[in-house]
């Protein structure tokens, strides 16, 4: 799979964002394979830990206690959970405004992702915790390089020939001696 389009009906393409922007992280790709072996029951308790995650919660307990107890391999397991993970992070990235349920529904059904997991995954991304996590994201998200602290340091000197004040570094000044 290259690329993923959404087809819109009657609507402009400002009303309908992607989530996936046209290109499926490997992930995603991987998951989807993987979830027509899980139960609706064991995909549940897979997803609430990986909301977990999200929330920057620790859920390495949750997860180990789910993998030792699931029927899945330990490959099939990873690939799942990263899977799932990738896809909450990239739909969540986008303002719940920008993001359209039946878009996303869609989107997911392109993938070949079933039903009753869609309407779990729409649960997460469109429900009652979705505030919280646009607040993890917020605080998590990609921030622009800030200086905390700056100390500095201006040494005036009188030169005797001018016998006007100059400026000098200090690095000028260690030049000089």
């Amino acid at each position: 799979m290259s690329s993923t389009h959404i087809k819109t009906t009657g609507s402009t393409m400002a009303d309908n964002v992607g989530f996936l922007a046209g290109r499926i992280p490997a992930e995603i790709e991987v998951m989807y394979k993987d979830l027509k072996d899980l139960d609706k029951e064991l995909f549940r308790k897979i997803l609430k830990v990986v909301v977990n995650a999200v929330e920057g919660k620790d859920c390495s307990g949750a997860m180990v206690e789910i993998a030792q107890s699931s029927p899945l391999s330990d490959e099939k397991f990873s690939r799942i959970v990263s899977g799932m993970y990738a896809l909450l992070k990239e739909a969540l990235r986008l303002p719940s405004s920008s993001l359209k349920q039946e878009g996303f529904k869609e989107e997911l059904r392109e993938l070949r992702i079933s039903e009753e997991f869609i309407a779990d995954f729409a649960s997460v991304v469109f429900g009652n915790r979705r505030s919280a996590l646009d607040a993890v994201f917020t605080q998590q998200g990609p921030r622009l390089p800030s200086l905390e602290e700056f100390r500095w340091r201006v040494d005036v000197a009188i030169s005797t020939r001018f016998l006007c004040p100059s400026s000098m570094s200090y690095d000028t000044m260690l030049h000089l001696f």
